[in-house]
């Protein structure tokens, strides 16, 4: 299915000024081939804004997708409309649809929408239906967000002077005083998000701000989860493979305007360009290479035997639109400054020249989040998602995009996408010497199955200091361990806990946009944290990131693999006589709880009277945090159920930890609450898991203020996740208190979770574990189930995914030193 960008397809409207006067307008034709059906086109009215292009682009596409193939649809976008008085709007559109009966000429039908909406059913069916003696429909008489209305009618109340400078329910109440002007429209035509029925919904309303899929303002909400927007993602997926674009170079916007040529680096080259191209060009192999801006961008930089043909976006577009001709290079790259273009055209451009490139993209954009530049909402996710839905194109292109405030290119942040450039990734895992980071770390590593360097971190006493005051630095670690970080950086990058999040934001920031960051734990992947696939535990509960995976178990060493090798090891060493076996595996005290001898010894005779009255017995393995008056007091506790009891001993050359042969063979696992890895071990292993909460310890001032820092959090976490609602029922946008409690939780200056019973409740709930001395049914794990999840992330992350089979993206071409035919001038041709 192609987009509607043929002339007889898509037309401008006409205007009465030059200020946009009235919406513009896209027309999707009848389609080629199909005889038309000689209906009234339907016309659709769309409240929109420059900032809500994305669900702009596909409402569109879902119009395109439903619609009868035979029938004419008008789409005017309503945006930007001048003579408004809109200071008290809640949207950038709110009163447009009050003036649609004056931009419809007073004649006819139209139906109303708001941009964040989706067609599942053809809108041509809502446009037919009988209006009956009413004016307008909707689903009550104050919701307006979807309306069939007949417009000559309507002018009578909704005029264009009274929508410019009337409240909106003023506008409503004179309609309203009609007898019979309002309708009801069939819920289905307006069925918000979580009233959403497969089957059932025939247009879908994204209505909840804080929970649109899209996330169009930053600045004004914490955006959580919506367990609906699978529809609204499928649709986006599919307009991403089709190249639809709402506009084209055929059909640009009317604010569309090339103009003079505008560089991106204003004044001089920042240092890392050349070091980037000349990266990408060594591990890409580039041949020929178009550049779009100024040949100057290039002087100094050093690109042996590849041919450069320099243009400006104006030449580029004139000559690509005169020809018939499609040549490929092996490389783009892009310092013509494109934020100056409007948001509606930026994205085909940037389509056109994608197409132009067989692997390599390299993109410098100033970018400043809090401003608007020339209509293009300039922030990184902007340019992300723009080369993102490229890639999705072509899985075989690599890009790399170099987002920086305008005027000041070495303050850049460069972002990559597509596919690894090396044809088996090389990976580094930073090792901060927690045994429980290292399992996590190098779980995930043995999962992928490619090489790996560990690179051992050791720190000063600035690792103490807060993640804020050590961003992108290495300022904490010892010299010999810094000294041990050096180019040639590598294609991944694996890293668990705090201590190593800004020595990877640092690794990451040197490699140029080579160096993708896996980072783990709960500190280290919160709003604010440059990393690129976060993986933290659910239980934590930090706020929703869009890049950060929460998964029920961290990543354990635990593989089926592993655990039939331990199998093969240990069953012919560990005594088997019929009976059952039960595995303690057994922790310490920490900053949370404590583990004396008494506690110790109480936990051995629980655990002995129901062994012995199910007939079974017991093995024991110790960890480097077990007192040794502890692991006394529980082994005496035990007696003679015990067969085998495994004492840690620091530097001691003693008899092989029995662990892994325990998780293999032992028929229930009982584990002491305080270890979040040993419990993830446990639970990945397939045995059944019984928790052992250890007393909690309260004996220090440190413990209460813990304690009681905890309970603020709790409540701060409360407030932000509150979902008030307004007079229509429905959850209300973000405001005052919800999003300053947001605000701190998403970065991180509160942390609610991440406690040892908030852990055991989750394990519980999802059926992985159940607590000592209870009898709720367990569901065991399956061995490496996170890892092979977080896996899967991280190929895709690197392009290492199979392409989809949907789309129009044509097959990937290696370089080749072929020159590519344009009609242009390359470098050696003197431009």
């Amino acid at each position: 299915m192609r987009p509607p960008n043929d002339r007889n397809e898509r037309r401008r409207m006409s205007h009465k000024s030059s200020q946009f006067e009235s919406p513009d307008v896209i027309v999707l034709g009848v389609r080629p081939g199909v005889r038309p059906n000689g209906k009234p086109p339907v016309r659709i009215f769309l409240g929109t804004q420059p900032e809500q292009y994305r669900p702009e682009r596909v409402f569109v596409w879902s119009i395109e997708k439903v619609r009868d193939p035979a029938r004419v649809y008008e789409i005017h976008l309503m945006s930007r409309l001048p003579g408004y008085r809109s200071r008290f709007w809640n949207t950038g559109f709110t009163n447009y649809r009050f003036a649609i009966p004056h931009y419809a000429g007073y004649q006819g039908k139209a139906i109303y929408n708001d941009v964040d909406q989706i067609y599942l059913a053809d809108p041509g069916l809502l446009f037919d239906m009988d209006l009956g003696s009413h004016g307008y429909l909707a689903i009550s008489p104050t919701d307006t967000s979807v309306m069939l209305m007949d417009c000559e009618r309507m002018g009578r109340h909704w005029t264009l002077e009274g929508a410019q400078k009337r409240r909106k329910y003023a506008l409503i109440r004179r309609a309203q005083k009609e007898p019979g002007c309002y309708g009801v429209l069939p819920p289905e035509w307006n069925a918000r998000d979580h009233e959403h029925r497969e089957g059932w919904t025939r247009c879908l309303h994204y209505t909840t701000l804080q929970r649109q899929p899209w996330k169009p303002f930053p600045e004004r909400f914490y955006y959580f989860d919506n367990p609906d927007r699978g529809p609204w993602d499928a649709l986006e997926r599919e307009a991403n493979l089709e190249a639809f674009q709402v506009f084209s170079a055929s059909r640009p916007s009317r604010d569309h305007e090339i103009g003079e040529s505008h560089q991106a680096f204003s004044g001089h080259t920042p240092h890392w360009w050349g070091e980037l191209l000349e990266d990408v060009a060594q591990s890409s192999g580039f041949r020929t290479l178009l550049h779009i801006g100024k040949a100057g961008a290039f002087e100094g930089i050093d690109l042996p035997s590849v041919q450069v043909t320099h243009l400006d976006l104006a030449e580029f577009l004139k000559r690509a639109t005169s020809t018939d001709e499609t040549p490929t290079w092996d490389a783009l790259c892009i310092t013509e400054d494109l934020s100056r273009l409007s948001s509606a055209d930026v994205p085909w451009i940037i389509d056109r020249l994608l197409g132009h490139a067989a692997s390599v993209a390299v993109v410098a954009a100033p970018c400043d989040a809090t401003r608007t530049v020339g209509h293009v909402p300039s922030r990184p996710e902007w340019w992300s998602w723009l080369m993102e839905g490229a890639t999705q194109r072509n899985p075989r292109l690599h890009w790399r995009v170099a987002l920086f405030p305008p005027g000041s290119p070495e303050e850049a942040e460069i972002r990559s996408g597509g596919r690894c450039l090396s044809a088996t990734p090389t990976v580094w895992v930073l090792d901060d010497g927690k045994p429980g980071h290292r399992t996590q770390s190098l779980g995930l590593a043995h999962q992928l199955g490619w090489d790996y360097e560990i690179k051992q971190l050791r720190f000063n006493v600035l690792a103490e200091l807060p993640n804020a005051w050590l961003r992108h630095g290495t300022a904490a670690l010892r010299a010999e361990s810094k000294a041990a970080l050096q180019a040639p950086w590598p294609d991944l990058l694996i890293a668990t806990g705090r201590r190593t999040a800004p020595v990877a934001a640092w690794i990451r920031r040197s490699a140029l946009g080579k160096t993708k960051v896996v980072q783990g734990g709960r500190l280290g992947t919160l709003r604010d944290d440059p990393f690129d696939l976060g993986v933290a535990p659910r239980y934590a509960q930090l706020f929703p990131h869009e890049r950060r995976m929460d998964v029920d178990l961290p990543i354990t060493r635990v593989t089926q693999t592993a655990l039939d090798e331990a199998r093969g090891q240990w069953e012919s060493r560990l005594d088997a006589d019929g009976r059952p076996r039960w595995a303690l595996l057994i922790g310490g005290p920490n900053a949370e709880h404590s583990f004396s001898s008494g506690a110790a010894r109480r936990m051995g005779e629980r655990v002995a009277e129901r062994a012995r009255a199910a007939g079974a017995r017991i093995w024991v393995t110790t960890s480097r945090r077990t007192p040794k008056a502890s692991a006394d007091a529980l082994e005496a506790a035990l007696g003679d159920l015990c067969t085998r009891f495994y004492r840690w001993t620091p530097g001691a050359p003693g008899e092989e930890n029995p662990f892994m042969g325990f998780l293999a063979l032992a028929d229930r696992l009982i584990v002491t609450g305080e270890s979040a890895s040993m419990l993830a071990e446990a639970c990945a292993s397939g045995r059944p898991v019984e928790i052992y909460p250890l007393p909690r310890s309260m004996r220090t001032p440190s413990a209460w203020v813990r304690l009681i820092a905890r309970a603020v959090s709790d409540r701060i976490a409360a407030r932000a996740y509150k979902r008030p609602v307004n007079r229509r029922g429905f959850e209300r946008p973000q405001r005052r208190l919800e999003r300053v409690s947001a605000g701190l939780l998403a970065r991180g200056w509160i942390r609610p979770g991440g406690h040892s019973r908030q852990l055991h409740r989750h394990l519980v709930d999802a059926g992985l574990a159940r607590i000592f001395g209870d009898d709720t049914p367990i569901r065991p794990g399956r061995p490496s189930e996170t890892a092979m999840q977080v896996a899967r992330e991280v190929r895709r992350l690197l392009g290492l995914v199979p392409k989809e089979k949907k789309g129009t993206a044509g097959e990937f071409r290696r370089p080749s030193a072929q020159r590519p035919s344009f009609g242009v001038m390359d470098a050696s041709d003197g431009a």
